[in-house]
Order: C-alpha cells, then structure tokens, then sequence
C-alpha cells in the first residue's frame, strides 16, 4: 500500500474579508479570521460551513483547552455602534434592532429607560463596526483590567458594577441615582491590571410602572402612586384624587393668635385658635366647680390660668359656707375675681348671697355665746337662753301721785302695769319664772314730809307681807333711796304680784314711791 504524502491548507483570511465577501463555505470546510484570536493565544479563530449559511450567518467555534468558559452564555451580534469594539474595553451593550438573522447592537447608557432597558451583555472580542462577534451574556470576562482606572475609579474585588449614565457602554462601581437608572452589569471577581475578571450578569431592574401591579400611564408632576380597591392594582393618580378633597397648602397655616390677615386663605393653627378664643373670653364667667369656703379664705387656686392661676371673670359657687372677706356666706352663693390675681383681697371680688337681700347670720352662731337666740318650738327664745335679770332692769310707764301720795312706780317688763285708786297696786304679771332677790326702793317726797311708809308685797293673791319699812324723817331731802336685798322670793311665769303703802303721816304731803324689783 502506498503512502500519500500532502499538506492541507485551511481556507484563511482576515475577518474584513470575510465579511466583505461573506462566502457560503462547503459543509465541514474550515476557514480562519488571521486577524481574530482565541483569548490568551495567537490561534485564529475560524467557523465551520454548513453549505447554507454565510460567513456573517456562522459562528465562530468556540474557545477550547485551558480559554473555554462553557458556564459562560455568548451571544453573536452585529455591531451596530459606529466603532470598531475592543475586547480590552469590555463595552456594555443594549439590543437595537436585528440585522441578518442576528442582533444588531448599540451602546448601553443609564441615563434613561429607552437607552438602558434592552441592555443585554459585554462585548466580549474584538468586534469592527458592522461585523459579527460573541458577547457575554452571562459569564466571566478575564484578561482584562480591572483596577477601575479604564474608568478613572478604583475598584476592589467584590464590587457591584453598574452601568454608567453619562459615559456611552461604560461601566462604574457608583451607584447611579433617579432619574438615571441603576442597571447593575456584574461583580468585580478579580481587581488586577492585566488579568483582572468580571463576572457577567445584567439585571436591569424595573421602573414602577413596570410592576406587574402597576398601572401608571403617562404620569404627571406631583402624582402618587396608590391602590384602587375597585381595579385591585396601583394607579397613578394626585393627592387630591386619592384622597377625594384638596388639601389645605401647609404654607398656608398660620400661628397669628390675633387673626390680623383677615384672610379667606390662610387658616389657622391650633395653639392660633386656642390663643384667640382665649383672647375672647377674658374678663367673661368661667365656671370654676364648688368652693369650700369654711377655711373662710378666697380661692387661692384652681383658676383658668396656667397652673390653676386665678384669672378675671373666674366664678366659685360656694358648697360650704363661711366668712370670705368679713362677709359670710352661704351654700349656693357665689364669689367672682374681678381682676387676674386677686389675692385676698376683698375689693377685688364680687360675692353673690344668693336668696336674700341682707347679710345673713353665719348659722353656727345660733344659740351660742355672743352669738344670737333660737326659737323653740312655740315661736319663743327658750329661757335658757335668756340673759340674768339680776343685770338688767326695765322701767314701766310711771303715774303721778295722789294727794294722799299713794301712787307706786315700777320698773321691769316683768311687771305688767295696772291702775290702782287706792294703796294697794292692782296684781301685776311675773313674766319670767325665777327669784326675786333685790329690791330697790326711791320715794319721792315734798318739802319736809315726815312719817312711816311701809312697803308691802302679795303673790298670787296671799297675805300681803312687809317688804321694808321707811322712816321719812331719816332724810330731809326730796328723795330717799333704800336697797333691800337678800331677799328670796320664788316665782313662775304667770305669777301675779300686788304692792302696798301702809302710810303714817305726822306732816301731810304729797310723795310717790319708785320700787325696782330683780328676779334672777
């Protein structure tokens, strides 16, 4: 048998051929892009003809050896960007249209939703403009730097990448904030100039009105997002809208107390309100409950002012009487402040006895010494509370003597006074039950009267009995005066008593007799 000995060329070009030409290779041809190499190596990449498709419409075979990543998802794209992609710059991408039976490509910016929402991967090869070539869809990116200095920052492993809003495919590890958005591209897995790692895998997040249970079309300034029961999901709708009435504007509130704007726009606050009503009502009632007045002091607390201060217009109904001010009072009086702080001082309150037109008698002054007398139940002052006679007299009315001298005057409205023609005096009513203990007797005389008078007494109609005897010689004057006492004559009220003058003369004129009697 012999031996054939041949070399086999493989089909070679550079990629801008291939693509200007675009072939249909055999099935099972291989050809080779000499200018596009398998990461990490000088070995051309190449694809292999199905006898159908293009150059453009076939991939090229994947990475083997130590430089595949079959955990990584590539993507064949067009590039669309107007540049030629380097691997080394690892652009971020978005889908913009598709071009034969490929996606065709652009720059990712996350300056809004039209420019970041179709991001899609990295390039992950050298691509030229309007060529074909792989990105990473998901997966890692290695051989390249990823220190951040590319981007002007400084990046550590583990950093979350995010798709930049003002640089074209660009990559940061600062978060961008509304209204750009925060696409996150990958993670840093490996900081290092030259053979630094990226980890793919974009997560576009969502705008709220890409919530499934969200419905927000065309919204407008100052709207919200709020639930409908009646649709059961959110809806864009304004404050005024969800809430079913305008809100008053918060600049609008006023704290003036004294309302001065006079204003049908402003509207007040609460400690407003409070300040002006109060304002209102100062000097007017303010019904401050009961008061105990038997400690006989105003209120000294528990007024309407701050801290129970007492202020003008503040009215007590007294609950317990007493003496406020050296005026008693009684139970359902009142006592009113006239000015703020009014202290104890009288003038400065208006007390109201309510029921008469006086000043009552303080109650717990009935029946007591230096207070004033009850009644019993006859209508009458009960006798224990009588004062003694023996320090008090009254006098009757007196009558002027006979010719023969025979008159008596009394003193004492114990006595009644009767008329009487001869020496004895007509019975005379005891009006107080007791003892007469002391008479005083005064006869009264004309010139040089002389003889003996004897006085006499008679209880209730008994034998008449001597009370003294006077010897009108004693004294030349006009006027004698005789005590008797230590006398005890016992008498009840109703008891009637009757005077005598046994007279004997020796010089004839005219006298009267003046006779004061105590019954203690």
């Amino acid at each position: 048998m012999s031996t054939i000995t041949a070399q086999i060329q493989l089909r070679r070009d550079t990629s801008a051929n291939w693509t200007a030409n675009n072939p249909v290779l055999l099935a099972g041809e291989m050809a080779l892009s000499t200018d596009v190499l398998y990461t990490g190596t000088d070995q051309p990449r190449y694809k292999i003809g199905n006898g159908v498709d293009t150059w453009l419409n076939l991939d090229y075979v994947p990475e083997g050896g130590g430089s595949s990543y079959p955990e990584n998802l590539f993507l064949t794209v067009v590039n669309k960007t107007g540049d030629n992609l380097l691997a080394s710059s690892y652009k971020v991408l978005k889908v913009q249209t598709a071009q034969g039976q490929r996606l065709a490509v652009d720059y990712a910016l996350a300056n809004n939703d039209a420019n970041s929402a179709d991001t899609i991967g990295i390039a992950y090869e050298n691509i030229d403009n309007n060529q074909t070539g792989r990105i990473v869809v998901i997966g890692e990116i290695i051989n390249i730097n990823t220190t951040g200095s590319l981007q002007g920052e400084t990046w550590t492993d583990g950093d979350i990448l995010y798709l930049s809003p003002t640089v074209e495919g660009g990559i940061t590890n600062v978060r961008p904030t509304a209204p750009n958005h925060g696409v996150i591209i990958g993670y840093v897995v490996y900081s290092h100039v030259n053979n630094g790692k990226i980890y793919c895998k974009i997560n576009n997040g969502y705008e709220i009105g890409e919530l499934h249970d969200v419905y927000a079309p065309s919204p407008t300034h100052n709207q919200g997002i709020f639930w409908s029961s009646g649709t059961t999901r959110y809806e864009n709708k304004s404050v005024s809208s969800a809430l079913g009435y305008t809100p008053e504007n918060t600049s609008n509130k006023s704290i003036d107390g004294t309302f001065a704007a006079n204003s049908d726009t402003l509207y007040p606050s609460q400690k407003a309100v409070k300040t002006y009503a109060d304002s209102l009502v100062t000097g007017l009632l303010d019904d401050r409950g009961n008061y105990n007045a038997s400690s006989n002091l105003f209120p000294s607390t528990g007024g309407s002012g701050v801290g129970g201060t007492i202020l003008k217009g503040d009215i007590w109904f007294i609950s317990t009487g007493g003496i406020l001010g050296g005026t008693p009072v009684v139970v359902g009086s009142s006592v009113r402040a006239l000015v703020d702080s009014p202290g104890q001082t009288s003038s400065n309150w208006s007390i109201l006895n309510v029921g008469v037109g006086y000043t009552p008698e303080n109650s717990a002054n009935k029946g007591i010494a230096n207070g004033y007398a009850s009644l019993d139940s006859t209508g009458k002052v009960p006798s224990s509370q009588l004062p003694t006679i023996s320090n008090l007299f009254y006098q009757t009315v007196g009558h002027a003597s006979t010719a023969q001298g025979t008159a008596l005057y009394f003193y004492g409205a114990i006595i009644s006074y009767t008329a009487f023609t001869s020496n004895t005096v007509a019975p005379l009513t005891i009006y107080k039950t007791g003892v007469i203990n002391e008479a005083f007797i005064t006869i009264r005389k004309i010139n040089a009267s002389s003889g003996i008078v004897q006085i006499k007494y008679s209880l209730n109609g008994a034998a008449f009995v001597t009370l003294t005897t006077i010897d009108l010689a004693v004294n030349a004057t006009t006027a004698i005066n005789t005590s008797v006492s230590g006398l005890s004559i016992a008498v009840n009220k109703g008891d009637t008593i009757s005077f005598q003058n046994n007279n004997t003369f020796t010089t004839i004129q005219t006298f009267g007799t003046l006779i004061d009697i105590f019954i203690q």
